[in-house]
């Protein structure tokens, strides 16, 4: 019973471990869908210009006959409809880039799904090993009952050390000020 209960432990503490890799590669993950969103929106306002620059010059427009008159337009032309395949190569990664971020994403919930309950699981664990050992051990009781003890007095020791840091802080602003206004007065 003891044997299976420390392998269970051994394998909530990784469950734990895994919980926290993968929260914070799920962090990771939607900072990159917010950049690559920005950039996938970049490359279609991009990809909307460049089309419209085409469509000017291919249409009747003023633009179209100003490029038709000077004898330039089908270089003008060749170099818009260049930019527009470069605007819809860069759109286009940028949206397969979006795609399986949101896939690994996918993927990373899923896997946090499996192991939401770890610290719950290993708490009850945990104490069900603790009453275990208690039932069995007097001297483990006296030990339990001297940690609750140590617990409380280590809670106070550090409410203490907070408290005179705040003091010590407002002595040095209160010998700041006297040395201050002893050079000025």
């Amino acid at each position: 019973m003891f044997e299976e209960i420390n392998e269970r432990m051994i394998q909530l503490k990784e469950n734990r471990r895994n919980q926290e890799r993968w929260t914070q590669r799920l962090e990771e993950l939607d900072r990159e869908l917010k950049q690559l969103e920005g950039e996938a929106d970049t490359w279609k306002a991009r990809l909307h210009k460049e089309e419209k620059d085409v469509e000017r010059l291919t249409s009747a427009s003023l633009t179209g006959l100003l490029f038709s008159l000077i004898g330039r337009k089908e270089e003008k032309l060749e170099h818009e409809q260049l930019e527009v395949l470069e605007a819809k190569a860069k759109y286009d990664a940028a949206i397969r880039s979006l795609e399986d971020v949101r896939a690994q994403r996918d993927d990373m919930l899923r896997l946090l799904q499996t192991v939401r309950y770890a610290d719950v699981e290993y708490q009850q664990v945990f104490r069900d090993k603790e009453q275990m050992l208690l039932r069995g051990n007097r001297e483990l009781v006296d030990l339990s009952e001297r940690r609750a003890s140590l617990t409380v007095q280590m809670k106070e020791m550090k409410e203490a050390v907070q408290a005179g840091k705040v003091v010590l802080s407002d002595l040095e602003y209160a010998e700041d000020s006297y040395i201050l206004l002893r050079a000025g007065g």
